[in-house]
């Protein structure tokens, strides 16, 4: 009985480590499953609003969700959404290094908000840093630990073979050494991923794959490795193009990327509008499923669809705009209305003329449309406000709008 009574709690013991292990097991596995080719990538660029201009010109598109921020959540929330209906398998996010571009902020936020948004969309990160110097083996692999440490582990970051992947910007290297510098700096725990030159199939050794970034061309296949297609190409500081564009070759060119079965098809790019080669939603073409024409090419994989172009400013929604109060001086209230084009945080505060704030009056999203809100002369205490002039700002994707008012007693 006794050597019963002993057995039974060993047995429950080694019933549920062996439970617990599977499970951890599969945890584990989820975090870092492999994905299997082909696989959809596009270059996407958090470094917003610092690169909404090039040597002070502003871009040549008239971007849906305006001059962004890539702090903004709903901002990435679009994004995220927006890749999904693509089909985007994996986002290369430009990294420039550790503490640049507010990155640390930034990829953190891309990677939660993509698990929180049930999306399949994973994220690698591309190496800008290589493109503008040569790192030495330490210096690499001091960013590397870095990455390895603070986002690699994340259940959406991309992983291949169990490696995380990093793609890199090499775009001033010419020769081999560029591929030995990174074998042995990653010494075999990433897939990597090095930009083409002259001769990079005889280097030794070879990375995991090969891409080229050349948003100038249309199309560009490398066999065995990748498919790359780009939009167009116009630099917010050039008079014109290098690239036109053609939603008709970039149908083409998405079917005769599917049907090359590179392992890598690659879009350049998601969002850099400095050089004009975005496909993300934009005015200039706007299409009736509010994704824009380029994703929708993609959507259907470069199938005629039954998205239909939307042409002309008289067919976009409301603007963004925000009204004088009215009345106009006001005692004890006012009404204060706004404009937005479509769904989106907006923020409407009021400030004394020293610019201190005097309440919030709207921090929410709302719908597109026009909204408005009654002020009824108190600040965030409850206490009505002396007489005198008051400033109200608008706050939203959109841009920002400042106005005056005044109350009288």
């Amino acid at each position: 009985m006794t050597n019963r009574m002993i057995k039974l709690p060993i047995f429950f013991v080694t019933g549920l480590l062996f439970f617990l292990s599977t499970l951890l097991f599969a945890l584990d596995e989820k975090t870092n499953a492999s994905l299997t080719f082909p696989l959809r990538g596009a270059f996407y660029y958090p470094w917003y609003p610092q690169t909404w201009t090039v040597g002070g010109v502003h871009v040549k598109y008239d971007v849906e969700l305006g001059y962004y921020s890539s702090d903004d959540p709903d901002v990435v929330d679009q994004h995220i959404q927006d890749m999904d209906y693509a089909k985007i398998d994996v986002a290369i996010i430009s990294w420039w290094g550790i503490n640049k571009q507010n990155q640390a902020n930034r990829v953190p936020m891309l990677l939660d908000q993509t698990i929180d948004a049930g999306s399949r969309l994973k994220w690698a990160i591309y190496y800008e840093k290589e493109g503008f110097g040569n790192p030495t083996v330490d210096e690499l692999q001091a960013d590397l630990d870095y990455l390895m440490e603070t986002y690699a582990g994340h259940e959406a970051f991309a992983h291949i073979d169990g490696k995380p992947v990093i793609f890199v910007y090499n775009a001033d290297d010419g020769d081999c050494s560029v591929a030995e510098r990174w074998a042995e700096a990653t010494n075999g725990e990433w897939y990597v991923n090095l930009k083409v030159f002259g001769g990079f199939r005889q280097c030794d050794p070879q990375p995991d794959s090969w891409h080229q970034y050349g948003p100038a061309s249309s199309a560009q296949q490398h066999h065995g490795y990748s498919y790359v297609i780009s939009p167009g190409f116009w630099r917010a500081d050039e008079a014109d193009p290098r690239l036109e564009r053609d939603i008709d070759r970039w149908n083409k060119d998405i079917r005769a990327m599917i049907a090359s079965k590179e392992p890598w098809q690659l879009i350049t790019t998601f969002n850099e509008w400095g050089e004009g080669t975005a496909i993300e939603r934009c005015w200039d073409w706007a299409s009736d499923t509010d994704y824009g024409l380029y994703l929708d090419a993609l959507h259907n994989d470069g199938k005629p669809g039954d998205s239909t172009a939307i042409e002309g400013v008289e067919n976009r929604p409301v603007n963004f705009d925000l009204a004088q109060n009215y009345p106009n001086p006001f005692n004890p209230t006012t009404i204060i209305n706004f404009s937005i084009p479509q769904t989106s945080h907006v923020t409407l505060t009021v400030y004394n003329i020293m610019g201190q704030k005097i309440k919030t009056l709207c921090d929410k999203t709302v719908s597109g449309g026009d909204h408005n809100v009654i002020w009824d002369g108190k600040d965030i205490n409850g206490v009505t406000v002396a007489n005198g002039i008051y400033i109200y700002k608008l706050k939203s994707h959109f841009g920002v709008k400042l106005r005056k008012m005044t109350r009288l007693l």
